[in-house]
């Protein structure tokens, strides 16, 4: 069994902000949370709405393995904690889990803001297909971190599930990556720079992508109480 890191996402309603003090819905979220920490097999838990959407709750939990989550999820107390989850959101939470390199992901703690970026993949993406497109995404991340000092860490893995490609009603693949820069600006004036121009080519070229979806997030650690 290998770490794994569960990655959430929670719809809010418009205005819930629970990581407001003021907020009269962060008790009850602060209590989700520490149910969730305080379970055997839980290492880390770190959250944040996003940036761009700031009606999902994003989370990035880290297990000892599928296996502890799975334990979590079969146990008595999962059904009315899900019902709690339920009560205070705008619908259902949606998971998966993905194996990053490295585990921990630095990269959601070192800098001011991390872009998460989600490449999906058909369902059929052979083995050769996905050590082609590790190549060319070894060579991105090397000639990116190697022309700014605003890329503090990055992680990337792939998913276990597969997922519904977005736009689509088909089954695919995800390759995700958690990337910390210094700012979210720093991020967005590096995507005008020719070093990005002549390197983002060959991920957008990959063979076979059928959606790209990035978003931004700053995310708080959630402390065993």
């Amino acid at each position: 069994m290998s770490p794994v890191t569960e990655v959430v996402f929670i719809p809010l309603a418009e205005g819930q902000h629970p990581e407001d003090p003021s907020s009269s819905l962060k008790p009850a979220f602060d209590k989700i949370l520490q149910t969730i920490i305080s379970q055997p097999g839980a290492q880390r838990l770190h959250w944040a709405r996003q940036i761009e959407n700031p009606t999902i709750a994003t989370m990035f939990i880290d297990w000892n393995s599928i296996a502890d989550h799975q334990k979590f999820i079969d146990s008595e107390p999962y059904k009315p904690f899900m019902e709690e989850v339920l009560g205070l959101t705008a619908g259902a939470p949606t998971l998966h889990h993905v194996h990053f390199n490295p585990q921990p992901t630095d990269a959601l703690t070192l800098g001011g803001a991390s872009e998460v970026l989600s490449i999906y993949f058909p369902a059929s993406y052979s083995a050769e297909d996905i050590k082609a497109f590790e190549a060319a995404w070894a060579t991105f991340e090397k000639n990116v971190t190697a022309s700014t000092s605003d890329v503090k860490s990055v992680s990337v893995g792939w998913a276990e599930e597969e997922l519904t490609i977005p736009g689509t009603e088909d089954k695919g693949k995800l390759f995700q990556a958690v990337i910390g820069w210094t700012t979210m600006q720093h991020h967005l004036d590096y995507r005008n720079t020719q070093t990005f121009k002549d390197n983002i080519p060959a991920l957008r070229g990959a063979k076979e992508v059928k959606a790209v979806v990035v978003f931004h997030i700053t995310t708080q650690e959630v402390k065993k109480q």
